[in-house]
């Protein structure tokens, strides 16, 4: 004759609350895992976009130029009817300044992720300006990320 059993023994419950637990320090490493890589994947998807903005406006302004100048910290760019446009890197960000009117100035700003830092300089041929985008990489030095070469007044 075979007694019916009404409850789990602790054993029982033990073993399933330790697989449970298991199963679930599992799903929480796995989403901390997914989360870490979708915001570093957001972060470089901002810089991105944020550098191509930075690449097509600098285009866009050195091919209406008439001469692009080196100034302190970065590059003036001379247009016709004499407006002018500046570019100022600060560390990881880039200002485009553009004087509307004697007391107004458009400004733009451009952010760069952490490691990443631009470089303006004018080739040995005065007519062509350059932009370059590095990236700090710990001991290995630098490297280019992005680089534009652009022909002045094209």
């Amino acid at each position: 004759m075979t007694q019916k059993r009404k409850a789990y023994t602790l054993i029982e419950v033990i073993t399933s609350m330790s697989l449970g637990m298991s199963l679930m320090g599992l799903a929480i490493g796995l989403v901390h895992q997914s989360m870490t890589i979708k915001s570093i994947s957001d972060q470089r998807a901002r810089h991105d976009r944020n550098s191509q903005r930075l690449l097509d406006e600098f285009r866009k302004d050195v091919h209406a130029a008439v001469s692009c100048v080196m100034i302190e910290d970065g590059i003036e760019i001379s247009l016709p009817a004499g407006k002018r446009i500046e570019y100022v890197s600060q560390d990881d960000r880039i200002t485009r300044m553009e004087p509307l009117t004697e007391d107004r100035i458009r400004r733009e700003a451009y952010e760069l992720s952490e490691p990443f830092f631009a470089q303006f300089s004018i080739a040995g041929d005065p007519s062509q300006a350059i932009l370059t985008i590095k990236c700090r990489c710990g001991n290995d030095g630098e490297r280019v990320d992005r680089q534009a070469i652009v022909r002045v007044g094209r």
